[in-house]
């Protein structure tokens, strides 16, 4: 049977809160390192030499730019787990 909050001791509020920002803060691991997977793919593609060239200017153009979102979205996601770990 669970609790209402109002009759929770704080000590257990306190906890549920850690473990919910514990949990929060691997999500946003789990997601950073798939972007990181995402941006190397995208990389290697524009360091191959036979994309680049053989690819329409306008694809080549495109994964530059997702190469570009994507590192914004890692920043952000970056300082958000920083700032849960300064919680």
């Amino acid at each position: 049977v669970a609790m209402p909050k109002s009759a929770r001791k704080p000590t257990q509020t306190a906890i549920d809160r850690c473990v919910d920002l514990q949990q929060e803060k691997a999500r946003l691991e789990t997601q950073a390192q798939k972007i990181e997977k995402l941006i190397e793919g995208s990389q290697r593609k524009l360091e191959n030499e036979n994309f680049v060239t053989r690819a329409k200017p306008e694809v080549v153009e495109k994964e530059r730019q997702q190469v570009s979102d994507l590192e914004g979205q890692l920043a952000m996601l970056q300082q958000n787990i920083s700032a849960l770990g300064e919680q």
